[in-house]
């Protein structure tokens, strides 16, 4: 009889601790889009690109995430009303700064008006006053860089990225204001070759990150990011950013 309780023990004891560990992890509600690859994006229901797998492998031992996919402008409205839930790829700016609590940077995306060789490359304000139509994808957070410059008249607004890539391409707008590593995978979607793509002197450097909207509790936000700044710190980061070709260097508050 007692053999038979301690084989019944070891069976259920795994099953119980497995179940309580389950039951310890956050649940959170992630807000992303899926028109800014390869920043997220997904294989049917499997999320990845370079945020959703830092997501994923940061937060695998504390957190169970539950991904909502809107449109880009929407997702930014609708985070606020879920207290302690995230959001990304947001690109931190003056604009967004006090809009938000920010959990944590994941890589640096330096932002160029894109043009085609052999067109000129846009190296200064003065190049860039040159152009007629200007593309750019609704929602981005570098979009007041180009109003803050006078360049309103000028800009035309895409839902999708691909879009721009398009355009551009064919003729449709003059440039492309974009981040680099969306910029150079569209393009690539298109078949095109990168090389024809270029980018004179960055305008900014987008600080990619993920935040959290301001009714979270700061015990919450405080867990989160020491959990991703902790990931940060191993060789899986740094193979993650080697992965999609990018950088990181510490966070630099906008002036």
């Amino acid at each position: 009889m007692k053999r038979k309780i301690f084989i019944l023990l070891i069976l259920i004891l795994p099953i119980f601790f497995e179940t309580k560990i389950l039951a310890e992890k956050l649940k959170i509600k992630f807000y992303t889009t899926d028109r800014l690859s390869p920043h997220v994006t997904f294989i049917g229901d499997q999320m990845t690109g370079i945020i959703g797998d830092f997501i994923n492998e940061s937060l695998n031992e504390v957190a169970i995430i539950q991904i909502k996919v809107l449109p880009w402008p929407r997702a930014q409205i609708e985070v606020q009303q879920e207290k302690n839930s995230m959001i990304a790829p947001m690109g931190r700016t003056i604009e967004r700064e006090n809009k938000f609590k920010w959990l944590t940077k994941v890589f640096d995306d330096p932002v160029c008006v894109f043009t085609v060789k052999p067109n000129k490359a846009m190296n200064s304000i003065e190049d860039i006053k040159s152009l007629n139509k200007i593309g750019f994808t609704m929602g981005v957070g570098y979009l007041y860089k180009a109003k803050e410059n006078g360049f309103s008249d000028k800009i035309i607004t895409n839902y999708e990225s691909q879009e721009n890539a398009k355009q551009l391409k064919e003729g449709i707008i003059n440039a492309w204001f974009s981040g680099t590593l969306s910029a150079k995978n569209q393009w690539k979607m298109q078949k095109l070759d990168v090389n024809q793509l270029q980018c004179g002197k960055a305008i900014t450097n987008q600080q990619i990150s993920i935040a959290a909207p301001l009714n979270s509790d700061s015990q919450f936000v405080s867990k989160i990011s020491d959990v991703m700044e902790k990931y940060k710190s191993t060789p899986k980061f740094k193979k993650l950013l080697e992965k999609y070709s990018v950088t990181y260097s510490p966070f630099v508050k906008n002036e």
